[in-house]
């Protein structure tokens, strides 16, 4: 459940303020889960995103996309580094947490022709997902003078759904919200021009 908290709350604070397969990872994902270095996901073509930010992989996502959108089976490996900075954060919470960063979340995203299934590991425990759609959106963040605009992939099992009925469900304390069933795969910044 880190990684689903880690990703809302990295979207929101951005908000407010691998034809060809790609290159299949050699190391398993449950070991992966436990030891892999950035730069074993580096040398290994991984989507790797530090902080926000894709540092590698990113010819292997477009790949994956437009494979996955003819139809045609694939898969990759996405890797997100997070590091946790007391500028950006309460002292009691930098305070709690430190310990817990940097963190390694790693995922294998793969496309069977009709279904993606998303794979990863929390705390030992494996969880799988199934959704039907991988939909991109593309949102501006939630000021007067932005500098970049948001590109989010998400995989959904609702056509319709979208990014912000994702994010009103998931920030809602409302028990009566309907929740949708997705999840964010990918998210990069592009600047503004």
């Amino acid at each position: 459940m880190k990684r689903e908290f880690a990703s809302i709350l990295l979207l929101s604070l951005l908000l407010a303020g691998c034809g060809a397969k790609a290159p299949a990872p050699q190391t398993p994902l449950e070991t992966a889960a436990e030891r892999y270095t950035l730069e074993q996901a580096k040398a290994e073509n991984c989507v790797v995103f530090e902080d926000s930010v894709v540092t590698a992989g990113q010819d292997q996502w477009d790949t994956f996309v437009e494979t996955t959108k003819s139809g045609t089976p694939s898969e990759i490996r996405l890797v997100t580094y997070y590091t946790l900075d007391p500028e950006r954060c309460s002292p009691e919470y930098y305070e709690s947490a430190k310990d817990d960063y940097p963190m390694l979340l790693v995922e294998d995203l793969s496309y069977d022709g009709e279904t993606y299934t998303d794979r990863y590991f929390d705390e030992g425990k494996e969880y799988t997902g199934i959704y039907r759609y991988l939909k991109r959106f593309d949102e501006m963040p939630h000021t007067d003078t932005p500098e970049y605009s948001l590109v989010i992939y998400m995989l959904l099992n609702d056509e319709r759904a979208t990014y912000s009925d994702y994010m009103a469900a998931a920030l809602s304390s409302d028990f009566r919200t309907e929740r949708v069933e997705g999840t964010v795969v990918y998210f990069a910044k592009e600047p503004i021009e």
